[in-house]
């Protein structure tokens, strides 16, 4: 019988110039083992992003050189008289659209954060007096809110919900 084995390794951390930043993470998976015409059995990935692409780095096992989401199980094959192994790599990514919602409350000089999965709010933030507006960066990782009356913006890290700097600007920012 011609086997083959999958293999699922694991990433979650992105590298920079500076060190290592993990800021997803995938649960870990068991390997598998199957003959050449057995069925797999589903993989679902499940962690912290919101997205899971993997890589597949043989395809002779049937399976496709990449996806998203869940590998949905498959007929092994092996056209070899030897046992072939697959290394699949998993990344997860968070999503390009925002898996929050930011919402000033101008009287209450508050920030709402909503789980736009549930729409619930996972948390309210204390900012200057009158937030107005909004800005989000462009990889996501800060909001930017127009502090009307106070004429400051504060500064807020999505990853932890917190103002980490107010920044004094001109009169009434909107």
């Amino acid at each position: 019988m011609k086997q083959f084995l999958l293999f699922a390794a694991l990433f979650c951390c992105r590298s920079t110039s500076l060190h290592a930043q993990c800021t997803t993470s995938v649960n870990g998976v068991g390997n598998q083992a199957r003959c050449a015409g057995g069925t797999t059995a589903p993989v679902t990935f499940a962690g912290t992003a919101d997205i899971y692409t993997w890589t597949n780095d043989n395809t002779a096992i049937g399976l496709a050189a990449s996806g998203t989401g869940t590998i949905a199980a498959f007929t092994a094959t092996n056209s070899t008289a030897a046992p072939i192994t697959a290394t699949v790599t998993v990344t997860p990514v968070r999503s390009a659209t925002p898996a929050y919602a930011y919402i000033p409350h101008y009287i209450s000089n508050t920030v709402s954060v909503i789980n736009t999965a549930t729409n619930a709010v996972v948390a309210t933030v204390a900012v200057g007096n009158g937030p107005y507006g909004l800005s989000v960066s462009p990889d996501g990782s800060r909001i930017y809110v127009a502090n009307q009356n106070s004429n400051t913006v504060s500064v807020i890290n999505t990853a932890t919900n917190a103002v980490v700097a107010t920044v004094a600007v001109g009169s009434s920012p909107n």
